[in-house]
């Protein structure tokens, strides 16, 4: 590649860039020492991870350098007792190349050692969090509870990205009834921390807030870095309304979960941490006041086939009853035919009128008792009719076609109808107390 004048394409240049390290005499078995981060074991044998130095860039500004670094086939290197974790200082041997699929500078590591040490951001970490730890900065006494029912979120996370749209998606599936407030801040590099913290400050300040979400979508401990940040750590414990931390990351803890009224794994738990499920509870009640409907018709149905018998058993008793005194008096009356003799005609007439009575006494009783289960059972389906307690000033209020059994889920301005007696009536609260 001595010609100066061509153009070469970028797979040229990668593949120029990668026999020429493999050619150094220092990038083709080079030792590099760092602090380890990003470490991860996949079930495929390898191990990779990266090397972490802080410096300061050529504007003077403090800055991680990162080198990324792979050991393929690690679980078979039986030489290699190094416990790797991220956090601990290594000194590694390997090639430098470039890693074409990814377009970057990585060491191809044959060696490990450990160096013994913690690294010099790691250390940083511990020692801010157990200064912090000691001012009672995480103490569980000062975390503030969150509230039942909040009406409105401000939510601290960038402007980009599926964070805000993630929170958005599980507050409109649990309570799309909650409002949400959106302070763009940057969420990783320079500044991060103090445009988190501002956001935090605004929404504490406003009336209308009842909690606040800070969060980002995972990433490295790198990315992650702003949420370590002090500033951050005391806005969090000095605000007046409570805080919720969702940085997507399930293992590493940021400073900013431990100062945080409550930590979530991730943005969207975040969200649904922080709101009530009314969409299920409403569904709840639908499914319940659906069986009591049914129910009830089922219980309605039931008396009205019983009323029915009873109705058809009175009948039919009270015309058997009707013709087996009828052929007893027609019987009586033909005997006493039969028989002239002027007394015992009398006694006989005497007889008749008396049995007579009896029959009649007995009749009467029988239809009184029939009478009296018609009545009961008839009093006992009127109870059963919902429409039967609607009377002396008492109705039934709906709103929206749901029960309201509480003042506070109608607000001035809201319609309603209230069910009564003979009709409904469609009113407007004015207030209430």
């Amino acid at each position: 590649m001595a010609d100066g004048s061509k153009v070469y394409s970028v797979i040229e240049i990668m593949k120029y860039m990668n026999t020429q390290m493999a050619k150094d005499i220092v990038l083709s078995e080079v030792r590099v020492k760092g602090e380890v981060t990003g470490y991860s074991a996949p079930s495929s044998g390898h191990i990779y991870f990266k090397l972490k130095e802080k410096g300061v860039d050529g504007w003077g500004r403090p800055k991680d350098y990162i080198l990324c670094c792979a050991k393929f086939n690690h679980n078979k290197d039986k030489k290699c007792k190094v416990k790797m974790k991220d956090g601990m200082v290594v000194t590694v041997i390997g090639k430098a190349a470039i890693f074409e699929s990814r377009s970057e500078v990585q060491i191809n590591v044959s060696a490990i050692f450990d160096n013994n040490e913690i690294g010099a951001a790691k250390a940083e970490y511990e020692m801010r969090r157990k200064r912090l730890a000691q001012e009672g900065l995480f103490d569980p006494e000062h975390k503030k509870p969150l509230p039942a029912y909040p009406k409105s979120i401000g939510i601290v996370t960038s402007l980009t990205g599926a964070v805000i749209h993630d929170i958005q998606a599980e507050v409109d599936k649990k309570n799309p009834y909650v409002q949400l407030y959106l302070y763009p801040s940057l969420v990783q590099g320079p500044g991060a921390a103090e445009t988190i913290v501002r956001g935090i400050t605004y929404f504490d300040q406003q009336t209308d807030v009842d909690l606040i979400i800070i969060g980002r979508g995972g990433g490295s401990e790198e990315d992650l870095g702003p949420f370590d940040e002090e500033i951050l750590v005391r806005a969090i414990y000095n605000a007046t309304k409570p805080i919720i931390a969702g940085t997507g990351h399930e293992i590493h803890f940021t400073l900013a979960d431990y100062a945080a009224d409550l930590r979530s794994s991730n943005p969207t738990m975040a969200a649904s941490d922080a709101v009530y499920d009314v969409v299920s509870e409403l569904n709840k009640l639908r499914t319940a006041r659906q069986a009591l409907i049914k129910n009830f018709d089922y219980i309605l149905q039931d008396s009205i086939y019983r009323l029915d018998g009873l109705s058809k058993q009175l009948n039919a008793e009270m015309n058997n009853t009707y013709m087996r005194y009828d052929n007893t008096l027609r019987e009586l009356a033909n005997k006493l035919e039969m028989k002239s003799p002027e007394k015992t005609l009398e006694f006989r007439q005497l007889q008749l009128v008396n049995l007579r009575r009896y029959i009649e006494d007995r009749f009467l009783a029988r239809v009184d008792r029939l009478e009296s289960t018609y009545t009961a059972e008839s009093s006992r389906l009127r109870a059963l009719n919902p429409q039967s307690k609607l009377t002396g000033g008492f109705g039934y209020i709906e709103k929206d076609g749901v029960p309201v059994d509480s003042v506070k889920v109608v607000r001035e301005g809201d319609e309603i109808r209230i069910t009564i007696n003979d009709g409904v009536i469609k009113a407007r609260v004015l207030g209430n107390d």
